[in-house]
């Protein structure tokens, strides 16, 4: 019982220690993300004739391609940063996990 715990940590621990950085990266270097496309988005919802109706009508006018991406972004953005950041890295883990999932 003891070897097949330590064979699937053994197996996780990349796993495991990709997710502790992103989760790090994100959290710690938060400045970085105003900068990108965060900061784009947040300039949008932080607008006073923000709607999410208008908005998604556009970007979906201009085949933007992105449209649940950006629903998502621009729903979670208006939260707590700390909240954002901590989806973001889930997010990305997700990902990750899914494509080494393919990949096995």
């Amino acid at each position: 019982m003891k070897i097949k715990i330590l064979n699937k940590a053994k197996e996780f621990s990349p796993f495991i220690i990709f997710t502790v950085l992103i989760t790090a990266f994100s959290l710690f270097y938060t400045r970085y993300f105003i900068k990108m496309d965060d900061g784009n988005f947040l300039g949008i919802v932080s607008s006073p004739d923000f709607t999410f109706a208008g908005w998604l009508t556009e970007r979906y006018q201009t085949l933007s391609g992105r449209t649940v991406g950006e629903f998502l972004m621009s729903f979670f953005i208006r939260q707590d940063l700390i909240f954002w950041q901590i989806i973001n890295a889930l997010i990305i883990v997700y990902i990750s996990s899914f494509i080494y999932r393919l990949a096995r």
